[in-house]
């Protein structure tokens, strides 16, 4: 709730500008979803925690990273 709150106002965890806060959080919430977290959590009330998800993976760096080391 708190991080949903603080989205609420601000594009990413800094504010307006993608910082290192969000390469050190946006990793930790996209892992909600292998440890079976999401739906404990509320995950579909947090609307925007999961627009600010999206906007992270969608960065092409994020996207390149993710692929590194290459999974079979």
């Amino acid at each position: 709730d708190v991080l949903d709150q603080h989205l609420a106002n601000n594009d990413y965890f800094a504010g307006e500008e993608y910082s290192i806060a969000d390469i050190a959080i946006g990793p930790w919430l996209a892992a909600l979803d292998f440890y079976g977290a999401r739906e404990v959590l509320g995950w579909k009330d947090h609307k925007n925690t999961v627009a600010y998800l999206e906007r992270f993976l969608a960065r092409p760096a994020v996207q390149k990273g993710r692929t590194i080391p290459a999974r079979p």
